[in-house]
């Protein structure tokens, strides 16, 4: 197995970035079969590059249930332990430019992880 390394001597660590685009993304891009998700429907404005069709509009995420979110947070913690595992130091979870972890739910969801400060909190920190 390859491990990670430390950068030098001198103490320094070596974190490794976890994301997931949630609504940003095109399924051109995605393994066949697999939808991007999110959570709600919306897709998100602008374009994305994709492999087989060049510069397209994002697709639209399929709205995330409650055994979704919890799919989620099973992949995250699976991809943190692999991470461990490989001689990282830790890990950050990347929220930002409209990726799932920054997307706040909407009223209408259907689920438990509803538009609650306290549902999101603990969607981050699960």
């Amino acid at each position: 197995m390859v491990r990670a390394q430390p950068q030098d001597e001198g103490g320094s660590r070596i974190f490794v970035q976890l994301m997931h685009t949630g609504r940003i993304g095109h399924e051109d891009n995605l393994p066949r079969g697999l939808h991007l998700v999110s959570s709600a429907a919306v897709k998100a404005a602008g374009p994305i590059f994709t492999d087989t069709k060049g510069i397209q509009e994002n697709s639209e995420p399929v709205a995330l249930t409650t055994e979704g979110v919890k799919d989620v947070i099973r992949g995250h913690v699976v991809a943190a332990k692999n991470a461990i595992a490989a001689g990282f130091d830790g890990i950050e979870l990347h929220g930002a430019n409209g990726f799932l972890i920054a997307m706040r739910p909407p009223n209408n969801r259907g689920c438990k992880h509803n538009s609650s400060q306290i549902y999101f909190f603990n969607f981050c920190v699960r």
